[in-house]
């Protein structure tokens, strides 16, 4: 009975022995080797947008001469000192390659109005009211507000910052619903279009609020339908817009339709609606590169997740993003910069969270004591991991092994990334 216990006892600790081998073979196999990556990193000294010391960023100048449209990308929208790198960039981009126009992940209308508003003031103290155009993540925070502050500086210079969205979701926080259905309803008038010919889209304007909650799921599918039909009405009088501004209320309205469209077809997180609203987020942005802003250059901010430039697929579900679109369409004149991070602090608690797997290129850089890198995916050798399947948190912070470099064209890593201070 002894002997059978001892056996026993060995067969379990043989195993265990097994077992322990295998788990960190396996791991090892998946930890990144810094000896591939050291040769490929550029180190960033600063995310202060008001250091006048460029001499880390020289390396872009190659990168983006012959861009015409960089994309800027985040792991979340909570990022603050994400915002302050790109804050940073945007003001080298500016000032040194002359890209005046920055295109939000915002309403096209409300930002194009919040533009066109500023920049028709023509005192000396003309400034941008963000809230008019921009969620408040991306305005009212003590990590954007140094950009803010450059981008109305520009409004007095010789080459002012144009912002602009493309966005079909309504981002405005200054409008109210009774606010914004008087502004669509005198859009309309000046094109003869009078809302008390369409009663079903009139009788629902009022509900139309920041996030398109029409309440739709509430409405019966005849209501729903008469809407729809009524919108279609109006945009068939609207088609064919010949000037910057009737181009505007077109797709303002053409995006009241297709968003409504979409809260009605699918719940929020639905790839078919993620699919679709790209595909539409894609069109707004090439008309204003194409037609609207030709022959700028243009910065696009956005997430991570939309500048992909292949489609990401999951269990048998494929998402197409934003960044397909363009990189098909602009292929050798655009460039897409993710950012990513190894973890996250918060202002209000103290500690790290949110870190990054030990098999993750983030741990690496990391465990190396780097604070800011930028990696260049098109300089790196084929031979490299780097080309193939690695681990990164840059897809909403999720611990992913996936090809990469087939997904995005630069790499900007900061070590701890601080969730956004809200001012008091």
């Amino acid at each position: 009975m002894l002997l059978k216990r001892i056996i026993l006892l060995l067969f379990l600790i043989f195993g265990i022995i097994i077992l322990n081998v295998l788990y960190n073979r396996s791991s090892q196999d998946h930890i990144v080797d810094y000896k591939e990556v050291a040769p490929y990193i550029h180190t960033i000294n600063s995310l202060d947008i008001n250091d006048n010391d460029f001499s880390d960023l020289v390396f872009l100048d190659t990168i983006i001469g012959n861009k015409h449209i960089v994309f800027l990308g985040e792991q979340t929208h909570s990022d603050g000192t994400t915002f302050q790198a790109k804050s940073r960039l945007i003001r080298y981009l500016h000032e040194k390659h002359k890209f005046n126009v920055i295109l939000y992940e915002a309403g096209l209308y409300d930002m194009w109005l919040m533009n066109r508003t500023a920049h028709l003031q023509s005192n000396e103290e003309a400034q941008f009211d963000p809230g008019m155009g921009l969620y408040s993540f991306w305005w009212d925070n003590e990590d954007c507000l140094p950009l803010w502050k450059y981008y109305n500086k520009t409004l007095q210079s010789n080459r002012p910052i144009i912002l602009g969205g493309f966005d079909l979701q309504l981002t405005g926080h200054y409008y109210s619903r009774e606010d914004r259905a008087k502004d669509i309803k005198e859009i309309l008038s000046r094109k003869q279009i009078h809302l008390a010919e369409y009663p079903s889209f009139n009788s629902a304007i009022e509900q139309l609020s920041l996030t398109y909650l029409w309440e739709y799921k509430r409405f019966p599918q005849a209501k729903f339908d008469s809407i729809q039909t009524d919108l279609n009405k109006i945009l068939a009088l609207l088609q064919n817009p010949t000037t910057e501004k009737e181009n505007i209320y077109y797709r303002y309205i053409k995006g009241i339709r297709d968003y409504g469209q979409l809260m009605w077809d699918y719940n929020p997180g639905d790839i078919p609606r993620m699919n679709v609203r790209d595909s539409l987020m894609a069109e707004n942005l090439m008309w204003q590169i194409d037609s609207l802003y030709t022959n700028q250059k243009v910065i696009v901010w956005l997430a991570n997740l939309h500048l992909f430039k292949v489609p990401l697929t999951n269990d048998g579900v494929t998402f197409i993003p934003l960044g397909k679109y363009i990189k098909d369409k602009y292929s050798d004149s655009s460039y897409l910069m993710a950012f990513t991070s190894y973890a996250l602090t918060n202002p209000n608690s103290k500690g790290i969270h949110s870190e990054a797997g030990i098999n993750a290129l983030e741990y690496m850089l990391y465990s190396k004591k780097y604070k800011y890198v930028y990696l260049h995916m098109n300089e790196i050798n084929a031979d490299s991991f780097l080309k193939k399947e690695y681990f990164s948190v840059i897809n909403q912070r999720m611990n992913e092994k996936r090809d990469w470099n087939s997904l995005i064209d630069g790499l900007f890593y900061i070590d701890l990334v601080s969730t956004i201070n809200k001012e008091d």
